[in-house]
């Protein structure tokens, strides 16, 4: 490993657009249901969650709508 470190990035600006792509988990097979069932998933994930508010252990609010996810931190 050498001891040697990156440098830091940036932090990102609010509202900078960024994209993925979604890809897929498994529910785990029913009684009665011969395989697991693919369904989507959407994994977000990077320091830059945390410069907008999004710090570890937060609970989210996911509000859909149209076409849309919205995350918010949740206040309650």
């Amino acid at each position: 490993m050498g001891g040697t470190s990156l440098p830091p990035r940036p932090p990102r600006k609010a509202g900078a657009r960024t994209r993925c792509t979604v890809g897929y988990a498994f529910y785990d097979a029913e009684p009665g249901r011969p395989h697991s069932q693919r369904i989507p998933s959407v994994r977000v994930r990077g320091l830059w969650l945390e410069q907008l508010g999004f710090a570890v252990g937060s609970k989210l609010r996911i509000t859909a709508r149209n076409g849309e996810l919205v995350v918010t931190v949740a206040e309650d």
